[in-house]
């Protein structure tokens, strides 16, 4: 039997993709510092990495947004953002941010994504 679960966060986040362009050109440690190794090895092979970069980082923003705009002690690449099985968007907890998921009683997020030429955007549901 299938667990009710209830909406605990509803997030949403769109960004400019040149935003991401731009970051990763004037700052040369933005992707280290923001994407974990796993999400390198997705995004890094691509003709144009900035799209999914982009897309990335919004699906972040749009999980600190589901907490309520609030993370502290937990860093960006605690929160990833893969593409699994048949190119469905995965959200993988670690560290401090699994911590305060599993505090919270999060047990399943869902998440959209999308991108066009200019603009990526994300959104996400927490429940629990």
């Amino acid at each position: 039997m299938e667990e009710n679960l209830k909406i605990l966060g509803l997030g949403l986040d769109i960004i400019e993709i040149d935003r991401i362009r731009e970051a990763c050109i004037k700052h040369k440690n933005f992707i280290e510092r923001i994407y974990s190794l796993e999400e390198r090895r997705q995004v890094l092979g691509r003709k144009d990495i900035y799209p999914s970069l982009a897309v990335r980082f919004s699906a972040k923003e749009a999980f600190i947004k589901a907490l309520g705009g609030k993370y502290e002690g937990w860093c960006w690449r605690d929160v990833e953002i893969l593409t699994g099985i048949n190119g469905k968007p995965e959200v993988r907890l670690k560290n401090k941010a699994l911590e305060e998921a599993l505090k919270r009683g999060i047990k399943d997020i869902k998440l959209s994504l999308s991108h066009s030429n200019k603009y990526a955007v994300a959104v996400m549901i927490i429940l629990g």
